[in-house]
């Protein structure tokens, strides 16, 4: 009896969780950590690591989310965000390596702080603030008068994402727009323009501040945006030397632009590597150098872009780099669209529940309730009623929403057409087997 006692006593102490540590003198607190090392590990913070340990562990972080580290180390006085910052090389930011639920909610005070922190006005080369919608320009303040700063992305956007507008397509409805106030930013650029020594070789503003109109059409210059690029036109111009030919591109006689380019839009400069060429110059096989991708909106050189990977629209025969041409492709024919107004091949999307698809306007199907004239699109794959009862009706050939079908049955359901019936019907069933599943039994 007595061992078991004792066996049970045991059992019960090892089950207990482990009491809280008291207060106590530092030389009893060490004795304490040496025989429990839980008991330090539950007060470790970052503050207490060294220098080394912070930067060792920070190289495991995209180099955006490496400069917000340094950041909130600095303002909380921790000599580690001095070391990560002299550990970092930071001649490239792009935001697109931060979450996007966090660059949303970054503020100008965070984008100036990180640009001071990292010495931005001498030491960043490209800045590309994607997904940052939050911020209205105030922040970029640390950056006036650089005179390293060579690209600047003011799109918000990822590289290939869908423009806004071009000069076929001015529909912005479903596009990520920022808060970015021209009152804050112009100085800015201004600034960079003016300085002594400036190196800016590509500007990407925000697509809905660019003016309408071609890009070699003096009417457009007229506004506050217009004025300054063509200031900045008048500055850069003489030192866009093409790579292939040696020549001034703004010199070349009767330049040929894409004629999809729009006004405001870099020129002469691929995105990717920032060399500059002519739209005329051609290598080997013919192919140019220098290709403009209608679908994010930006030229490419050869070697970053080959000409043979870009793709060709099936009905206007613009050009689509590598990763714009898959989100340009028909899901049901499978062939490539740009979807502007002037092309007769425009997208569709169908709004089925839990479709979504993507085609042009000749494998999709568009229909309009007789009754409260909605307008419902559906693609090839979804058929007449297995999506929300929409469709025509292949008896009655009535097209009607489901909500109007459903109102005509109830209302005389005996004199009710078939095939109407035998849309809804199916519809009724899930709802009601959905309804009787969501219950709980009266015993439960």
């Amino acid at each position: 009896m007595a061992t078991e006692a004792r066996k049970s006593h045991k059992r019960m102490r090892a089950e207990d969780p482990p009491a809280a540590i008291p207060d106590l003198p530092d030389a009893v607190m060490m004795e304490v950590e040496r025989e429990d090392p839980r008991a330090a590990a539950r007060d470790i913070d970052i503050l207490d690591l060294p220098e080394a340990v912070i930067v060792a562990a920070a190289d495991y972080l995209p180099k955006t989310s490496r400069a917000l580290l340094a950041l909130a180390l600095t303002q909380m006085h921790h000599p580690g965000g001095t070391a990560l910052v002299a550990a970092g090389s930071w001649e490239e930011m792009d935001f697109v390596d931060v979450d996007k639920a966090l660059a949303k909610k970054l503020t100008d005070d965070d984008v100036a702080g990180l640009l001071s922190c990292i010495d931005a006005a001498t030491q960043l080369r490209s800045l590309k603030l994607t997904g940052c919608v939050n911020i209205t320009g105030r922040g970029l303040q640390p950056l006036a008068h650089s005179t390293a700063l060579q690209r600047l992305d003011l799109s918000l956007k990822r590289q290939c994402e869908r423009p806004s507008r071009s000069k076929y397509a001015r529909k912005a409805s479903a596009v990520l727009k920022g808060n970015l106030s021209k009152a804050a930013v112009i100085p800015v650029l201004e600034s960079l323009v003016d300085a002594f020594g400036c190196s800016l070789k590509y500007l990407q503003l925000p697509p809905e501040w660019l003016p309408r109109g071609d890009i070699d059409d003096p009417e457009t210059t007229c506004g506050e945006i217009g004025q300054f690029l063509q200031k900045y036109q008048n500055a850069v111009s003489q030192r866009i030397v093409c790579t292939s030919c040696e020549d001034i591109c703004h010199e070349v006689e009767s330049p040929e632009y894409p004629s999809e380019k729009v006004a405001g839009t870099q020129v002469y400069t691929c995105y990717s590597c920032l060399s500059n060429y002519c739209y005329e110059c051609t290598g080997d096989g013919d192919a140019p150098l220098l290709s403009y991708c209608f679908g994010c909106g930006k030229d490419y050189c050869n070697d970053c872009h080959p000409f043979e990977t870009f793709s060709f629209c099936e009905e206007c025969q613009v050009l689509f780099c590598k990763e714009c041409k898959e989100q340009r492709r028909c899901s049901g024919c499978d062939l490539l669209f740009c979807g502007s107004s002037g092309c007769v091949g425009d997208w569709i999307q169908c709004d089925a529940t839990g479709c979504r698809k993507t085609e042009c306007s000749d494998c999709s199907t568009h229909i309009k309730c007789r009754w409260c004239q909605k307008e419902y699109n559906r693609c090839s794959a979804c058929d007449i009623g297995d999506h929300d009862g929409w469709g025509e009706c292949g008896v009655c050939e009535r097209s009607q929403c489901f909500d109007c079908r459903l109102e005509i049955v109830r209302h005389d359901w005996t004199s009710a057409c078939q095939g109407c019936m035998r849309i809804v019907g199916p519809k009724l069933t899930r709802n009601h087997d959905m309804l009787q599943a969501s219950r709980k039994p009266w015993w439960k």
